[in-house]
């Protein structure tokens, strides 16, 4: 309970700080610059394109369903998993969804906070990081959620906004795999790039 008042302090005084402001604050997180070579790239119709380690299984015939979400809504736009001794191991998204209004990518971080928070109230929030990706401005969120069906899972976020669009990038594992593949996320999330104009391809 103590962490999680910091979490939520910590979350209001930032967004406080620089929520109305064009100012961003430095990056408390740097992402690597370099890509493992077995690594394998994922170009989405010249839109975005992601690189994962061979392990990685992509969802084709999942995503096959996502041209049919409206853009105005959340929409994946990729999906994959690593399997592991017969499990899943780990998951990967990516996800698109317009900012509507002027939100700044502070406002987005505090609201994504609060519709955790109203969804899934056992959350346990355990930092929010200033970050870039392809020296675009980002956010990455790290919480833990449980559920009676699913257990329990540690997600860690990375937001970013170009465009009027808001993209995050998802990925989860189990508690006792994440010291395992949390070098993996950030390869992932380092290697995350936005190609071209929505709207060349998109329509609300």
């Amino acid at each position: 309970m103590k962490r999680l008042l910091i979490t939520i302090a910590g979350l209001l005084l930032i967004a406080g700080s620089y929520g109305c402001s064009d100012d961003f604050p430095e990056p408390t997180v740097e992402l690597k610059a370099e890509i493992p070579p077995d690594y394998i790239t994922y170009t989405s119709e010249g839109l975005f394109s992601v690189s994962y380690p061979p392990d990685l299984i992509i969802d084709t015939e999942r995503m096959e369903t996502y041209a049919e979400i409206p853009l105005k809504e959340i929409r994946p736009v990729f999906d994959g998993y690593i399997p592991k001794d017969g499990r899943t191991a780990a998951i990967i998204m990516i996800r698109v969804t317009p900012a509507w209004g002027n939100r700044t990518l502070w406002d987005i971080g505090l609201l994504t906070w609060y519709d955790i928070r109203e969804s899934q109230p056992e959350a346990v929030f355990y930092s929010q990081n200033v970050t870039a990706v392809d020296g675009r401005d980002a956010i990455i969120l790290k919480y833990s959620t449980s559920e009676l069906h699913l257990g329990e899972w540690c997600t860690t976020n990375l937001y970013t906004v170009k465009d009027g669009l808001v993209w995050w990038v998802t990925c989860d594992t189990r508690p006792e795999d994440l010291e395992n593949y949390e070098d993996t996320f950030y390869n992932i999330l380092s290697s995350f790039r936005i190609l071209t104009h929505w709207q060349s391809r998109w329509d609300l």
